[in-house]
């Protein structure tokens, strides 16, 4: 039974690293900010534009230079 449970450990191991490597094949270093940088916000989680469809059409989908 433990030889069979080593195992399977073994081949879950295999398989998780497996997927890290392909997921990790397209993902960015991630941008350092700091004080004094300037970012836009995104509106896609704001309360206004969950109003409604026709309001979500009209609206920025950045805001500012903060």
């Amino acid at each position: 039974m433990k030889e069979i449970q080593e195992e399977a450990k073994a081949v879950l191991r295999k398989a998780q690293e497996d997927i890290k490597k392909y997921t990790d094949r397209k993902r960015e270093e991630i941008e350092e900010y700091a004080v004094g940088n300037l970012v836009l916000l995104s509106t896609k989680d704001s309360k206004y534009q969950m109003v409604g469809r026709w309001l979500k059409k009209f609206t920025k989908r950045f805001v500012g230079l903060y």
